[in-house]
């Protein structure tokens, strides 16, 4: 650190091992709460999903949040499961077809990533109209970003720049250059 000009807050005096030891316990404790945090995050998400279907455009967003944790925590196949039922709950969205491509595509399946990006690309450059926050890159640039990244991974060059002359279209105005 001294080498890269960084100093420690304390150089005049060296840990001691309780100290260190101090640092670990609570470096656990830090760690197994976000642990517990996350599992009861999960466990309410999937308690709200079982309840009978009332508001469609809140339950696919409560099935992004599932999904999304269970991904971090690296349960893909159950992540899978909880984004295909997302078209079940908000047709006008597409943002689960971009997840499920990104899933497949991670794993090799790139025939599949193609086809569920396909169907996010019907919307590029058409937004639904909702109440709901949404990211719009998920309804612009991204879905054709996400083909012509497919495209090419599967050698179909034509496509792929196709469509990534299509994301630039679509890039919004105060993109960086």
């Amino acid at each position: 650190l001294h080498d890269r000009g960084m100093k420690p807050h304390r150089v005049e005096e060296p840990l001691d091992q309780e100290e260190v030891s101090l640092c670990v316990v609570n470096s656990c404790t830090v760690t197994d709460e976000a642990d517990n945090q996350t599992r009861r995050a999960i466990a309410r998400l999937r308690e709200y999903l079982a309840l009978p279907a009332r508001n469609g455009v809140e339950r696919y967003q409560a099935r992004l949040m599932l999904a999304k944790v269970l991904w971090q925590q690296g349960d893909v196949d159950e992540a899978r499961v909880v984004l295909l039922g997302c078209a079940a709950e908000d047709w006008s969205r597409t943002e689960h077809w971009i997840w499920l491509g990104d899933l497949a595509y991670a794993g090799g399946r790139l025939e599949e990533a193609l086809q569920f990006y396909r169907y996010a690309g019907t919307t590029a450059g058409e937004p639904p109209f909702t109440v709901w926050w949404i990211d719009l890159s998920s309804y612009s640039y991204l879905p054709a970003q996400r083909l012509a990244m497919a495209y090419g991974a599967i050698g179909r060059g034509e496509d792929a720049l196709g469509w990534a002359d299509r994301v630039l279209s679509l890039l919004p105005d105060d993109a960086p250059a």
